[in-house]
């Protein structure tokens, strides 16, 4: 105790005369105050790891307060794996909720900061292409009154010339704004994907993420611990609660998924085999988690244009 208030005691002199000449200005620089923040959080990351979690508790807590999304959501994460490690699960639970309100913070913004990226790149490429227009309409209006005074028959020939070129510019354009549009699907695509990534990471600081895996390590035989009827519902619970965005886009995917189905994909984003998933339903056969995988393949490939959904959800290096 005598050397984490030491501790406490000598980052607390480093902090004063790291900001001390600014008083003078009454005035703290944004840039210092998140190099603060930035110290807080790796002061309490390293107590954290030494396992002195009371002084890791009291940096991590002061970077929490933060105006820098990054460093307090970073801070959130640690203050729950702080507590889930003392089982102080209600704190820990209220620690993840803030984690999650942060992180999906740090994905709007990315969101809106590709739509407007985007905005930008079409209303340059709009701007080009009037200039391009118009150097090219001044051009060709220069040789249509040239032509007009060397004969009637050389402006035909040019102007159908003409017309022929602006087809296949046309045809250009239209296909590199395809391929543009394709790309920016793509992108969404991904950050999508890592939105139910990140979901998948909040549901692993649960307790009952913690209890599955303990599950999974039994020995695999007809008398194995099974999750009952009543940790079934809560595990279902937990699952609406946490994979809200992941459930909607299977929701409005077409694919005419069950419940039962779309609890299947939320479990195939963790880091557990097929044998957890099968006690997760109950059961001790892993023939019932095949099956039903066969039938959603069905649904997400054939039924309906959801394929590189369904590679994502059953990664092979995901669920082995």
């Amino acid at each position: 105790m005598h050397f984490e208030n030491t501790m406490k005691i000598f980052v607390s002199i480093l902090l004063f005369f790291g900001f001390y000449p600014c008083f003078g200005n009454n005035a703290v620089p944004k840039a210092n105050s998140v190099h603060s923040d930035s110290l807080n959080l790796n002061a309490g990351i390293s107590f954290a790891e030494k396992q002195e979690y009371d002084s890791a508790r009291f940096f991590l807590l002061k970077s929490a307060e933060s105006t820098d999304i990054p460093i307090k959501t970073e801070s959130y994460l640690y203050l729950n794996f702080i507590e889930t490690r003392l089982e102080n699960y209600e704190l820990a639970m209220t620690y993840l909720e803030q984690y999650h309100k942060n992180a999906m913070t740090l994905f709007h913004r990315a969101m809106e900061t590709e739509k407007i990226k985007g905005h930008s790149d079409n209303l340059t490429d709009t701007i080009l292409s009037i200039k391009r227009r118009n150097k090219l309409n001044l051009f060709l209006w220069g040789i249509f009154m040239l032509m007009l005074l060397a004969a009637i028959s050389i402006l035909i020939y040019l102007h159908r010339k003409g017309v022929r070129f602006f087809s296949k510019v046309k045809n250009v354009k239209l296909k590199n704004l395809d391929s543009e549009i394709e790309s920016k699907r793509e992108q969404i695509r991904i950050i999508g994907y890592s939105s139910f990534a990140l979901q998948a990471d909040i549901f692993k600081q649960t307790p009952l993420y913690a209890e599955i895996k303990a599950l999974e390590n039994q020995g695999r035989d007809k008398n194995a611990k099974v999750l009952n009827y009543e940790k079934q519902n809560l595990l279902e619970k937990e699952l609406n609660r946490t994979f809200t965005n992941f459930q909607s886009t299977l929701m409005d995917s077409g694919a005419k998924l069950t419940q039962n189905d779309i609890k299947l994909c939320c479990l195939s984003l963790l880091p557990i085999n097929n044998w957890a998933k099968a006690l997760c339903f109950g059961s001790t056969d892993i023939s019932i988690v095949k099956q039903r995988k066969h039938y959603i393949k069905q649904k997400m490939t054939k039924d309906s244009d959801n394929l590189s959904l369904f590679e994502f959800i059953f990664s092979a290096t995901r669920n082995s």
